[in-house]
């Protein structure tokens, strides 16, 4: 069984709605529930545009055929989103949410810039052979 669908097939636009919409209600999980926060609705909406957008950039990735890139990415925001629910069971006096989005943001973003390290190693090393 494959973990990733073939470059530039349909099974990319369903596995992009599941990953936008999981990572959207652990986004909202982590806020609403976790922290604690009184529910606001247009605060979820952000984090639905958050979250589509980073799974539009994962799996874009994927579907041009940057397996690699996909996989580093989703590896970051998967501990980025741990991350969030660690800070979220500290006492930082107020500061748990910050914590956790900065936390987040930085593991994401560490994931991209790995994934797209790792494309461009792969791609040096079939442009060498």
């Amino acid at each position: 069984m494959r973990l990733t669908p073939r470059a530039k097939s349909a099974g990319w636009l369903w596995q992009f709605l599941v990953y936008g919409a999981a990572l959207s209600a652990l986004i909202a999980l982590n806020r609403f529930v976790a922290l604690g926060k009184p529910f606001d609705g247009e605060l979820l909406l952000r984090f639905a545009v958050l979250s589509f957008g980073l799974a539009a950039a994962a799996n874009g990735l994927g579907w041009l055929g940057g397996r690699l890139a996909y996989l580093f990415t989703t590896a970051g925001i998967v501990v980025g989103v741990v991350l969030m629910f660690v800070y979220a069971n500290r006492n930082m006096d107020g500061w748990e949410d910050l914590a956790g989005v900065l936390a987040f943001a930085e593991a994401a973003a560490f994931g991209i810039a790995i994934g797209l390290i790792a494309e461009l190693a792969r791609w040096l090393w079939k442009l060498r052979r």
